[in-house]
């Protein structure tokens, strides 16, 4: 199981910034941050593991803020609502596999 983080997450010397996917972390740690509210769980099935990616189901999935969050992560100024937000997502992503 992967998490994203909603804060930004500190582990072994990495930084993970809000948003952003983690593979890394032991089962107890994605417990514990998940139960702090400073993450939420993410099926494996949900991300490319390859580019460490968001599918466009998971990322509608997100809260308004994780949704931000992770735009910003990738570059992108977030839309003002989530229609936005996910159109946003949704032609990144179709960049991304060309």
């Amino acid at each position: 199981m992967s998490i994203i983080s909603k804060w930004h997450v500190s582990h072994n010397g990495i930084t993970h910034q809000a948003g952003s996917v983690i593979t890394d972390l032991p089962q107890e740690e994605q417990d514990r941050l998940v139960s702090e509210g400073l993450a939420e769980y993410i099926g494996e099935e949900e991300i490319d593991l390859d580019q460490n990616l968001l599918t466009l189901e998971a990322f509608t999935a997100l809260k308004a803020n994780a949704q931000k969050d992770h735009l910003v992560l990738i570059g992108l100024t977030p839309g003002a609502n989530e229609q936005e937000r996910l159109d946003q997502y949704a032609a990144w992503l179709q960049q991304q596999e060309l």
